[in-house]
């Protein structure tokens, strides 16, 4: 789990661009890390200190950091968290002219994931070359 992908979905929350959805998500990411860890925790400290002072964008890479530490060592969590980030940065985009790209599992072959592209894309040989 990449702390900076949580880093950015905590940001995006505390910015309040998901309004009333960010509300939402961080009272589901502390029953996610309340499930996991119990009611009282580091990490439950950490989410409720995030939620009240947003603008610490210390506080928040800490919780970032912590929360990704824990999801490499859980897998249960892990999958809650992924669900959780996927949910905040499809919110997170919404109106915004964000753009989320997500890939779950193994890609067997090419695999472009893009915004505002001009022009073409070309993957591989031009017709007639050979590799």
């Amino acid at each position: 789990m990449d702390a900076e992908v949580v880093r950015s979905a905590l940001a995006a929350l505390a910015q309040g661009a998901a309004g009333e959805f960010g509300r939402q998500a961080w009272a589901a990411l502390a029953r996610l890390v309340r499930a996991a860890s119990g009611q009282s925790s580091v990490a439950l400290d950490a989410v409720q200190a995030a939620q009240a002072s947003p603008s610490d964008t210390e506080r928040l890479s800490d919780l970032a950091a912590l929360l990704a530490g824990r999801a490499g060592h859980d897998p249960g969590f892990a999958a809650g968290l992924n669900l959780w980030l996927a949910e905040v940065q499809r919110h997170a985009g919404d109106g915004q002219g964000g753009i989320v790209n997500s890939v779950s599992g193994d890609v067997g072959g090419t695999l472009v994931q893009a915004r505002d592209i001009s022009g073409g894309i070309r993957i591989g040989d031009s017709p007639g070359q050979a590799g």
